[in-house]
């Protein structure tokens, strides 16, 4: 199995024979803020929240973690809106959308890797053109991950902004999550929602014509935040035509708490200064599930 994992690393980094070698640009200098630091974390654990099966079954629920590792959006005491979880032969699309009266804010959350079926879906190399924007080319199995749920977020999310007008619309995920959740936030924003985008640990999604929409239709901010050598946010390659929304918010620290200082902020859709100049082939799972704390702590595994 480890040998198969090497070898659809290798296809989707690029590291096959003949390929050259990555060499690092110049670390980027800037900083992040308390304030940035405090929606990571508030963030990640409404991403690690999306991996708990009790919050993918029944609407009106409170968010919760029995594993303890989403006090902040237990805290908010965070009541699901709709939860949903959408199969096909090929991909799954599992997540949430709550709303937080004490926070006023609506987030929206994917489930990242979780079955064999998502396992199909983050290595499908494909591009197709999507609907986002002319020149917006995206991965083929995330953009039919997320159809299969646009319909009931997109009604959920409407009427949710129409009853709230003074809430911060928040769109997270983590791995697949990620990815799915980029579109996501490119369809709301499409609809005139100010959405801000957390990412952790996500795949490359398409080529500079979706990352450029989503950089000039930022919103309140796109926030990719990447860990050490995680190998699924190295994936797939630059070689492959795929590039990544600048900026990235990398850091190498292995504690669950990780400080300002801990962070770089690196500008560029096709850097190789942060997570894109590490070795994919290292096989850092830990890496990819360590975003403060064990992000997919309420799943029984991630499947590669």
């Amino acid at each position: 199995m480890k040998s198969f994992i090497i070898l659809t690393l290798s296809v989707l980094a690029g590291n096959v024979l003949g390929a050259p070698t990555t060499i690092l640009e110049a670390r980027g200098s800037d900083s992040v803020s308390a304030t940035d630091l405090s929606n990571f974390e508030l963030y990640s654990q409404y991403a690690a929240a999306a991996y708990c099966n009790g919050n993918s079954g029944t609407n009106g629920d409170l968010i919760t973690c029995p594993t303890g590792n989403c006090p902040l959006v237990e805290a908010a005491k965070a009541t699901s809106i709709v939860e949903f979880e959408k199969s096909s032969l090929f991909t799954d699309v599992t997540g949430f959308l709550s709303l937080s009266p004490s926070t006023k804010t609506i987030v929206l959350s994917f489930r990242g890797s979780h079955s064999i079926r998502n396992f199909l879906a983050d290595i499908h190399l494909a591009r197709i053109p999507s609907d986002i924007c002319a020149t917006c080319v995206v991965h083929q199995g995330f953009w039919l991950s997320w159809l299969e749920a646009r319909g009931t977020i997109v009604d959920a999310m409407t009427t949710a902004v129409g009853e709230n007008p003074d809430y911060q619309v928040v769109i997270t995920g983590h791995s697949l999550g990620g990815a799915i959740a980029v579109l996501a936030a490119a369809e709301t924003r499409k609809a005139g929602i100010n959405a801000a985008l957390y990412t952790y640990g996500q795949p490359r999604v398409g080529d500079e014509g979706l990352d450029k929409w989503m950089e000039d239709n930022a919103g309140a901010g796109n926030f990719r935040v990447t860990h050490r050598d995680d190998p699924v946010a190295n994936v797939p390659s630059l070689w492959t035509g795929y590039t990544h929304i600048s900026p990235e918010y990398w850091f190498q620290s292995d504690s669950p708490t990780p400080q300002v200082g801990d962070f770089t902020v690196i500008e560029g859709d096709t850097s190789t200064a942060g997570n894109g100049g590490t070795n994919v082939l290292n096989l850092d799972i830990g890496a990819h599930l360590n975003y403060f704390g064990n992000i997919a702590g309420c799943g029984s595994g991630i499947t590669f």
